[in-house]
């Protein structure tokens, strides 16, 4: 395949599959298909993501014979599009029967080891079956895959990937993150812009966006791992960062994007010990946040912040001044909002309520939970209820988990609609209010 021919049938397979092609462009695409084996296998791979020619029910029609597209006959009945549709189906059909392709030699030696709340679009598996040679394509959640040569691949949705053979997975969209104990080089990842050969490590890939005009990018966690694109090779070492972008025709590399170093964030780690795939990353963990209001009497120590519902402290621990929890000011329910500080793929909240220590008088009965990629409108993700905290020992402080379709957010506002009423209200004091200790979002 010359280095040039990829983009543009990709271009011509797509205007196909719109009914946006000239004559021209049919014959075009007709000469590169019947030339080229590898554009065949690019076509089938295409077409699949577009729901695949083969789920379309084609009428019966007369044999076709193989002429210039520019001079072939059809009947009156079929537009060009559909003729050459039919010839290109044909075709492929040909090439399945001289190979003697049979379910089994469509099969891999890879298997789904695990899975977090997938959602598939087309052809999908469960955990314990062996994977085929399809595109495949995950709108939700996380998958790990067993490769033959030791090698445990998860990859995040949303993400559109094909294993090509036993040691190779070309990913066309989303983020690949993979251990690899097998022997050095037995492992790859194609991407549109490079390939990624792993010699014994920990690594993650993202592609930002589809065949044309890619960003990829790649971090080493442990080990080395190779990058071969059509201009360079480059060797990366643990520490390592790049970010590729462009298409096949130019490539720019960089260690920063956007004026951020580059990052491939592992959300999802596989438990060596119950063998679950899980959320690794606490998206909330350290960030900023704002309040309606929050409990504040600096002379006695008694200040409740709202910036304690992210600083990794539970249990309503801390000391005078610089307690774990917040708290609304006085008769006020209250609500605070997360800012993740960049807009992020999230489908889980975990949520550990407060009673204010010994006093047991404040903290969230029921909730709602909003989000926004702007910071203005936001829209309902859900409502729930969480449990009183029983007593003041740490064992008593639990985490509620709310799982939810992933959703793009990158502000979580968190709205007490019922706070916990002190169960022995004493007149001489102030009252009651709202609180919660710590959320995670994942």
């Amino acid at each position: 395949m010359s280095d040039n021919s990829e983009p543009r049938f990709d271009t011509l397979v797509w205007k196909f599959l719109d009914n946006e092609m000239t004559e021209e462009e049919l014959a075009e695409l007709e000469t590169l298909l019947v030339e080229n084996p590898d554009l065949r296998s690019r076509y089938q791979s295409l077409v699949s993501i577009h729901d695949g020619l083969d789920s379309i029910a084609l009428p019966e029609t007369e044999p076709l014979e193989f002429e210039n597209a520019s001079e072939s006959k059809t009947s009156n009945r079929w537009s060009p599009l559909v003729t050459f549709a039919l010839g290109v189906a044909a075709s492929l059909a040909i090439v399945f029967l001289v190979s003697n392709f049979t379910e089994e030699e469509l099969s891999s030696g890879v298997t789904l080891l695990a899975e977090e709340s997938p959602r598939w679009s087309g052809y999908e598996v469960e955990v314990g079956e062996i994977v085929n040679f399809k595109t495949m394509n995950l709108l939700q959640g996380a998958v790990t895959f067993q490769f033959p040569g030791n090698t445990q691949a998860t990859i995040e949705a949303p993400a559109s990937f094909q294993l090509l053979d036993n040691e190779t997975i070309e990913l066309q969209l989303g983020t690949i993150t993979a251990i690899h104990n097998g022997e050095p080089g037995t492992f790859k990842v194609q991407t549109p812009l490079g390939l990624f050969t792993d010699l014994g490590t920990e690594f993650g890939v993202s592609v930002g966006k589809g065949t044309l005009n890619s960003i990829v990018t790649a971090e080493v966690y442990d080990g080395e791992v190779v990058l071969e694109t059509k201009e360079t090779t480059d060797h990366m070492l643990k520490g390592d960062a790049l970010a590729l972008v462009g298409d096949n025709l130019s490539i720019q590399k960089s260690d920063t994007l956007s004026g951020k170093p580059v990052k491939v964030r592992q959300r999802f780690a596989l438990s060596p010990d119950s063998g679950k795939l899980s959320p690794t990353v606490n998206l909330a963990l350290g960030k900023p946040v704002t309040a309606s209001s929050f409990y504040n009497r600096p002379s006695n120590g008694e200040s409740f912040y709202p910036t304690a519902v992210t600083d990794g402290r539970l249990a309503d621990s801390g000391s005078p001044g610089d307690w774990s929890f917040w708290l609304a000011e006085n008769h006020q329910s209250g609500e605070f909002t997360v800012d993740l500080e960049s807009i992020e793929t999230i489908h889980r909240i975990e949520l550990q309520n407060t009673r204010n220590r010994w006093h047991n008088d404040r903290g969230t009965d029921t909730f709602r939970i909003e989000t926004s990629v702007d910071g203005e409108n936001f829209t309902y993700l859900l409502e729930g209820q969480l449990q009183s905290i029983v007593s003041y020992d740490p064992s008593s402080y639990a985490f509620e988990s709310f799982t939810f379709e992933a959703t793009q957010a990158r502000f979580v506002r968190y709205i007490i609609t019922k706070h916990i009423p002190d169960p022995t209200p004493n007149p001489g004091l102030s009252g009651s209010s709202g609180g919660l200790n710590e959320i995670r979002i994942f």
